[in-house]
């Protein structure tokens, strides 16, 4: 028996199972998922939870029979569950319209800090998670990266595979002269909504920048100041201030309720 996606939902690989396991036991027959948009990440995991499925002429997993066919084409295995740090900022300068989609290596590369093998890795990871696809241009050679999703559907899309851009966070006790600090966590999105101002006061700055200079932490509970350690700049689209974007992804996990209520309110009104 076969269930055929429509492409008029997205299904996750546990939702899948789910259905699968459901019809299979219902009807006392093995049942096969069928789709022609399944991604190699998502097709990994319905692998790993052993529920058939079959993408014409490129996939094909069918445990009850012992048989799964994959394409000769060698994919890249990524042994992790989030973007790497480029691909993440190709995808939120696309949101931002900070960079052109469809995205091409040299709009990338002027965009970003990173290098035009960084960049072609990272088009190649964004593919490999099912959020796009490589294409050529009718003109030419060059190859392009076109999302399949837009707007706030690519967004919550990809929330699973992004991280926090904040590494760690350090208690310090003034910020010393000349120091490219950015207002980060809550005091940013103070700045931004209706959320009152917190203490300490909180600054973010890039780690690979704080481990060039000599500076004495303190406990972050008898702190003055908190400063964020960043993975990439903070400011890399917002013109000495974070993004929106990044400042989101930066507070996700704060257990603030009030915080995360100001974020909703900040994200509504957000120019998908």
């Amino acid at each position: 028996m076969f269930e055929v996606d429509q492409g008029k939902m997205r299904l996750t690989p546990a939702k899948l199972k789910k259905y699968v396991t459901f019809l299979a036991n219902h009807f006392n027959i093995p049942v096969v998922y069928v789709s022609n948009n399944l991604g190699v990440h998502d097709a990994e995991r319905l692998i790993t939870q052993q529920v058939p499925f079959i993408v014409p002429q490129k996939h094909l997993y069918l445990p009850f029979i012992a048989t799964i066919l994959s394409p000769e084409k060698k994919n890249t295995i990524i042994h992790r569950e989030y973007l790497c740090l480029c691909a993440q900022l190709i995808l939120t300068g696309v949101l931002l319209k900070k960079i052109a989609s469809p995205v091409t290596i040299a709009d990338a590369t002027a965009s970003l800090p990173f290098s035009r093998t960084a960049v072609i890795a990272a088009l190649d990871e964004l593919e490999y998670f099912g959020l796009g696809h490589k294409e050529k241009l009718p003109a030419g050679r060059e190859i392009v990266f076109r999302f399949t999703q837009t707007g706030k559907a690519l967004w919550n899309e990809a929330q699973e595979l992004l991280r926090n851009p904040c590494k760690q966070t350090v208690g310090i006790n003034e910020l010393p002269e000349g120091w490219n600090v950015i207002l980060a966590g809550a005091d940013a999105l103070a700045h931004a909504t209706m959320l009152s101002e917190m203490s300490p006061s909180i600054f973010a700055i890039e780690l690979a920048e704080f481990r060039k200079i000599d500076c004495k932490t303190v406990p972050k509970d008898i702190a003055e100041i908190q400063l964020q350690l960043w993975l990439y700049p903070p400011a890399i689209f917002g013109e000495n201030e974070i993004d929106p974007l990044s400042l989101t992804l930066s507070l996700k996990s704060d257990p603030d309720d009030r915080v995360q209520i100001a974020i909703e309110e900040f994200m509504k009104e957000f120019p998908w």
